[in-house]
């Protein structure tokens, strides 16, 4: 990648890693935990598409930021990259710092993990850089103290989630399918949705074996997103996306992600979420739109 500013034309060694989408294919709302975290259940999948973080040597830490989200960010000292990386420097008593660039393309406070998975990402890519070998699970411990997204977005792998989001189970055999993202670009906080929700406590349910797309449907189909309704309440454009993408021809299922405000929908393959991407950005122009895939 051709980094333009100044500080990556250092001949230092430069380590990259992909912060990809998080999307909670379901998401149940079990209980509250304490007066500050809800226990959830949820099936957690990653796509293709995503952010991207790039990390070097340096004396101090330093974050520099690009993309097309890159202007909605917090200051550099409360951005979630730069507590993540001072966070592990601390755990493991390591003297120096790094220079650290995120290329922001997902959309801000959007219910798709953004900025859990740079976290995540900056903690495995100094976790290469500064060779200090802590095993995934350290990791995903260190990330926990960040955020409750951070763990899972550590793992990076399909997983049921359960607690606060600590609680991480394997999903093995989870079939690619295509995926459309959707975001009205209205930043949506999820302490915000959290606060807002006065909807009935679920139950956690039993995920049955699902190895292709059908299967993923079908149980999708019974189950839903807990914090839905409150989040088409702030939101209520989020109301029309699901909508319009419920209308296309070949979208098998849509949600809304997280607390929002991005919306997905499933399609057998990515081809077909790129042509209702096309038909649906020729209509709605302010929208972001985002052909993808669910990777396994």
């Amino acid at each position: 990648m051709n980094f333009r500013g100044n500080s990556f034309r250092s001949p230092s060694k430069v380590i990259s890693m992909a912060a990809p989408a998080k999307i909670n294919l379901y998401l149940n709302i079990i209980g509250k935990l304490n007066e500050t975290y809800h226990e959830l259940d949820s099936l957690v999948g990653f796509t293709t598409y995503g952010d991207k973080v790039f990390v070097r040597d340096c004396e101090d830490f330093r974050l520099e930021i690009s993309g097309p989200f890159s202007q909605m960010l917090p200051p550099e000292k409360n951005n979630l990259v730069i507590k993540a990386a001072k966070e592990l420097a601390r755990e493991t008593n390591y003297a120096r710092g790094a220079y650290i660039k995120l290329v922001k393309n997902l959309p801000i406070s959007s219910g798709i993990g953004g900025g859990s998975a740079d976290a995540a990402a900056t903690l495995k890519a100094l976790n290469r850089l500064w060779g200090i070998k802590l095993k995934k699970e350290d990791l995903m411990t260190v990330g926990l103290k960040l955020g409750s997204d951070v763990p899972v977005c550590v793992k990076g792998k399909p997983a049921r989630i359960g607690g606060r989001g600590e609680k991480i189970f394997s999903f093995e055999g989870f079939p690619k399918c295509g995926i459309l993202l959707v975001n009205p670009r209205v930043p949506i906080p999820t302490i915000d949705v959290f606060k807002t929700f006065q909807g009935k406590y679920s139950n956690y349910v039993e995920i049955p074996k699902i190895n292709d797309i059908e299967a993923l449907i079908e149980f999708l189909s019974t189950q839903k997103n807990d914090l839905q309704e409150t989040s088409v309440k702030i939101a209520p454009v989020l109301q029309v996306i699901l909508n319009i993408l419920s209308d296309e021809p070949n979208c098998r299922l849509a949600r809304v992600s997280g607390s929002g405000a991005t919306c997905f929908g499933i399609f057998n393959d990515e081809h077909s979420a790129a042509l209702s991407a096309r038909a649906i950005s020729s209509r709605f122009k302010e929208w972001w739109l985002k052909p993808t895939q669910l990777s396994n």
